[in-house]
């Protein structure tokens, strides 16, 4: 009876094997048996798979058992479906690292995300706003660095460098007028006003926050959350941010804490998606120091508009980061940051960082700029589905190039046109965030997953490349010319 029990569990294993065999490979779901023993959660896994017609994996006790399936599947873009209950930041610099171990390289081999919420409707909910493309054309922000407006055809923000300074934008080719209010009595409900009447599609904040609160700059007021809802802490009572229910993305550019979930429910990145009905929302899961994950991402997707989705961008900072790292030195990516364990340790954590960096590297005066970057390399979080196609909208007059593919079975051909009025300066980010992130690459995102790809032959330039990418270092690239490049594949 039971050699008869084993036949007929195995004819189901192998039926179930081949029918995932058969499956599309670029996508992946993995979840704890935590979600695989709740029903509720379980429809979560289920509207993903059906959407991406994608593998499921399940670990119990350590996110490190399901590399064996990373590495089975390669993945292009992995999902992971979590309670919140289970989400903290040691979960998201797990993620990190795992990224970067499908195969010896320094590089990241998949874009991923997180799939999460208040309960299980609300991170279906989640699942099913990314089912449609989203152009983002509004935004409100908290920083002084998009005044230009240019991005958005309705747009306003809070000052963070002068207080008090606040601007509007209304129209696509409008007028961006600039005017004062009193900070202290007037921030929040400035703020709290703006996001009613732009319903923006894109938050985009930096300053003061932790894993509960988001302050207005110059710390004159307070987004909090509860139960999966933000709300303004006016001194007279709390009232909830009056939402319109579409879909939205928010970026905590450079605030500490916001992304950590800390396994809480009533955290600010649980009411983002939530109540902020933020399709994708991306932030810092430890005290935002050196910044260059942050205002890296936003730099990559400003100065490429509607040419990569937001995780895209994400992804592609972080390769940026990792070259560079490894270009210091082929053991940089081997090591970790001493993260301390309460945020007053912060100092201390920065003096052990440089002996971590001296012992592991051999590079014996560590710069700012290398411990930051690994302070930065594992401690931004994205929620949401990570193939969303959500881009900013195409700016007029900055569509100066266009790169063309041709992959057949052997190589994948690489076609770079730059128009007359090619802007090599915006391409390398027109100096936004100088200090945080310095000149960006010329970056490409492959339509598809590239096997092996090799280099042959000489370029002018450093060429940094994996399966799903391509940087370029220092281009020399001039207006109205053609530039082609050849990547060999197994």
């Amino acid at each position: 009876m039971m050699k008869k029990w084993f036949l007929f569990g195995l004819l189901i294993f192998s039926v179930g094997f081949l029918k995932a065999v058969r499956l599309e490979k670029d996508y992946l779901i993995v979840a704890s048996f935590k979600v695989q023993e709740n029903a509720e959660w379980m429809e979560v896994v289920e509207a993903l798979q059906q959407k991406h017609h994608a593998n499921v994996c399940y670990y119990r006790d350590s996110l490190r058992e399901v590399l064996p399936h990373l590495q089975k599947e390669t993945p292009r873009y992995v999902a992971f479906v979590e309670l919140p209950q289970y989400i903290n930041r040691e979960y998201v610099m797990e993620l990190h690292r795992l990224s970067r171990e499908v195969d010896t390289d320094p590089y990241a081999d998949y874009l991923w995300g997180i799939i999460t919420g208040y309960d299980a409707k609300e991170a279906l909910k989640l699942v099913h706003n990314a089912n449609e493309p989203l152009v983002v054309k509004s935004a409100l922000s908290t920083i002084s660095e998009l005044s230009s407006a240019k991005w958005f055809d309705r747009y306003a923000w809070l000052d963070d460098h002068t207080d008090g300074l606040c601007g509007e934008k209304w129209e696509k080719d409008g007028e961006v007028k600039t005017y004062r209010i009193n900070p202290e009595k007037e921030s929040l409900r400035k703020f709290y006003d703006l996001y009613e009447k732009i319903d923006p599609d894109f938050v985009v904040t930096s300053g003061h926050a932790t894993e509960r609160n988001l302050e207005t700059p110059f710390s004159h007021g307070n987004i909090k959350s509860k139960n999966g809802v933000l709300y303004a802490a006016f001194p007279d009572g709390k009232e909830n941010l009056v939402e319109s229910g579409k879909r939205r993305v928010f970026l905590g550019a450079g605030n500490c804490l916001i992304g950590n979930v800390r396994n809480n429910p009533n955290s600010m990145a649980i009411a983002w998606l939530g109540s902020g009905n933020a399709t994708a929302m991306v932030g810092y899961v430890v005290t935002s120091w050196y910044g260059r994950s942050g205002w890296g991402t936003l730099k990559y997707w400003i100065s490429n508009p509607g040419r990569y989705s937001l995780a895209e961008a994400v992804y592609l900072n972080e390769q940026d980061m990792l070259s560079q790292m490894n270009a210091w030195s082929p053991d940089f990516n081997k090591i970790d940051y001493p993260y301390a364990v309460y945020e007053v340790l912060f100092r201390k954590s920065l003096h052990e960082a440089e002996e971590v960096i001296r012992v592991g590297t051999g590079i014996n005066k560590p710069t700012k700029e290398q411990i930051g970057f690994l302070y930065d390399r594992d401690v931004l979080a994205y929620y949401g589905d990570p193939k969303w196609n959500v881009r900013l909208q195409q700016v007029a007059g900055e569509e100066d190039y266009v790169v063309d593919y041709k992959i057949t079975k052997k190589k994948c051909a690489i076609t770079i046109r730059t128009t007359k009025d090619f802007d090599l300066q915006r391409v390398l980010g027109s100096n936004f965030k100088q200090e945080h992130v310095k000149n960006l690459p010329f970056s490409c995102f492959f339509p598809k997953r590239l096997k092996n790809p090799t280099l042959k032959g000489e370029y002018p330039w450093k060429i940094v490349f994996d399966e799903n990418f391509m940087l370029i270092y220092n281009p020399d690239f001039k207006a109205n010319s053609v530039y082609k490049i050849i990547l060999y594949t197994d």
